[in-house]
């Protein structure tokens, strides 16, 4: 079932969230966002914990500029959702095609990202 309106709104806001240099750096916002079991398989095929991506991401020298597009959320439980969408880096044009899925524990406690993906497009998105 595909969402929209609000709640796609929200969660593209917090994937935009992660993108921004501040947050980026910062572990207590990382912390907030993402979620304590957090697993990311990245676009090398790498797996990351939660601790992993923070070290990384507080060494990053220059965050990525990347544009999104084709954003789409699916709801899978009452507090479930996964996120698809592309990106581009707009410094190498390298294209990726982006899972997230976002969980919501406790109504009040906001969502938190569980997984992340991103495999490489073969070709321009």
């Amino acid at each position: 079932m595909k969402s929209g309106g609000t709640l796609e709104k929200e969660i593209l806001a917090l994937e935009e969230q992660l993108l921004s240099p501040e947050i980026r750096r910062s572990s207590e916002s990382l912390k907030a966002l993402l979620a304590d079991d957090f697993v990311e398989i990245g676009k090398s095929g790498q797996k990351y914990r939660r601790s992993d991506i923070i070290e990384c991401l507080a060494n990053e020298k220059a965050p990525p500029q990347v544009a999104i597009s084709d954003f789409e959320v699916a709801k899978l439980a009452e507090n479930l959702v996964l996120a698809t969408y592309k990106t581009v880096n707009r410094d190498t044009g390298a294209s990726a095609y982006r899972c997230s899925i976002w969980q919501r524990r406790e109504p009040s406690s906001g969502w938190r990202m569980r997984y992340h993906q991103g495999t490489p497009a073969l070709s321009p998105v």
